[in-house]
């Protein structure tokens, strides 16, 4: 049984590195192409289909994402 959890633990840690070493942050002054930090302060919100709680909650996956939440 101990074996199972170090050889569980031994592979967490291999794919815990391999994401840390290709995941980066970009430098500091790095901007996707076409960025304009004016037009993104204009807009706060990132998208115009956005949904009042009202409407969520007669949603399919509001539902299902509940019952998994609520599973835990």
């Amino acid at each position: 049984m101990v074996w199972l959890f170090v050889t569980l633990g031994v592979g967490y840690f291999v794919i815990m590195m391999f994401g840390v070493a290709n995941v980066r942050v970009p430098a500091a002054d790095w901007r996707p192409a076409g960025f304009e930090p004016a037009r993104a302060t204009a807009r706060p919100m990132v998208t115009t289909a956005s949904v009042s709680a009202a409407n969520a909650v007669r949603t399919r996956q509001f539902w299902l994402l509940w019952v998994v939440l609520s599973a835990t």
